[in-house]
């Protein structure tokens, strides 16, 4: 969870630094230039509240039994809305000095990194579990018809990286 933590803060560093980009600027013709001070103050705005309401939408926690990106790109959208509400607020308190239109184009682009990279984590975590690392080993208590149904079920979905036990 550290790491996702981490990669989650540097999603929204890459969002920012994609959003003063000339190529960002070529494509949307929009462009934003702030000091540096204005700058800090907005990641110092932005990464925390960004990973608090990751942890609020339960994005930290395991998602090894979805079986698809959409369930959790829907909770980042929630988060993304919530974060715009977030930011609008500092910027009508005058907290933050900047343009609406910069906060709306980078959590647009926040979006679009965290779902590419929750999807590739996704990806690769399953590949892993496949090979046999990344496992969970499961003790199934019964031989009955429940039992077997579970202990089979388990093993055809073998990317959700549960094993059972031979006991």
């Amino acid at each position: 969870n550290l790491m996702n933590v981490a990669i989650d803060a540097l999603i929204v560093f890459f969002a920012v630094a994609i959003v003063n980009s000339s190529i960002f600027v070529n494509y949307t013709h929009l462009s934003f230039s702030y000091d540096y001070l204005t700058q800090l103050i907005l990641y110092l705005f932005l990464i925390p509240s960004y990973i608090l309401f990751y942890y609020v939408f339960n994005l930290y926690t395991p998602q090894r039994t979805n079986r698809s990106i959409f369930s959790e790109s829907s909770r980042i959208i929630r988060v993304i809305v919530v974060e715009f509400i977030f930011m609008s607020m500092l910027l009508l308190l005058n907290l933050i000095k900047v343009d609406p239109y910069y906060i709306v184009s980078i959590l647009m682009v926040t979006f679009v990194l965290a779902v590419i990279e929750r999807a590739l984590l996704r990806l690769t975590l399953r590949k892993f579990r496949k090979e046999g690392f990344n496992i969970k080993y499961v003790l199934i208590i019964g031989a009955g018809e429940v039992g077997n149904k579970l202990a089979d079920t388990i093993k055809v979905n073998t990317y959700l990286g549960y094993k059972t036990t031979n006991s």
